[in-house]
């Protein structure tokens, strides 16, 4: 037997604006719930993650979290905010094999703690977070998909070489240039992703439409 029929394929899941809703800051901007009673799970995020895992998948968490670099939320917050995404999943039958999580950020704040102020290899678009999670976990990429709501999650997932879901209300826009990738499929909202993966199995030879 192959070693590589000895892996597992995985599906990816970004964490805000994919799994939970986006939180909007002071000034209207995009930001990510830095509380643990401000994530609140999009419709049918713990039966996407329920049903993928009864078909094969393990459920792997990729999400950038520069609040950490930035002094937003420390990595204990961001440890319990995790643990209530756990618990919201779990109460609809879903969970999460794993959290990857990059909590860098190249510039930072002015004025926080510069730890975590890098750069690094597993921030999105980088596909560290999934490389690392597919040595330690025995993930087989080239059968496992990224879903995500930006282009970056994209980027990571082909740079991985997985299928990749963008979810978007809109078709996406044409690459500007070689490196702004289109996605494989795009989706409304995770019942149509995991309408996308169950018919396109693991192993499956079906190709992109």
């Amino acid at each position: 037997m192959s070693e590589s029929a000895n892996l597992r394929p995985a599906v990816f899941l970004d964490r805000d604006g994919t799994l939970n809703e986006i939180v909007y800051d002071e000034n209207g901007m995009e930001n990510s719930p830095f509380r643990p009673e401000d994530l609140v799970l999009l419709p049918r995020a713990g039966e996407f993650t329920r049903r993928v895992r009864d078909a094969g998948y393990l459920a792997v968490l990729a999400t950038n979290q520069p609040g950490v670099a930035k002094g937003s939320v420390t990595i204990a917050g961001l440890d319990q905010i995790h643990e209530r995404l756990l618990d919201l999943l779990a109460r609809e039958g879903g969970g999460l094999d794993r959290i990857c999580y990059c909590p860098h950020h190249p510039i930072g704040r002015d004025g926080s703690p510069t730890l975590f102020v890098q750069v690094c290899d597993c921030r999105k678009p980088a596909a560290g977070m999934l490389l690392k999670a597919a040595r330690e976990m025995g993930i087989d990429l080239s059968r496992s998909w990224m879903v995500g709501d930006k282009l970056l999650d994209v980027k990571a997932g082909h740079a991985a070489g997985c299928r990749t879901i963008l979810l978007t209300k809109s078709a996406p826009e044409p690459p500007l240039n070689s490196n702004d990738l289109l996605p494989d499929y795009s989706a409304s909202d995770l019942t149509q992703a995991l309408d996308i993966i169950l018919q396109h199995r693991a192993g499956s030879d079906s190709q992109p439409v």
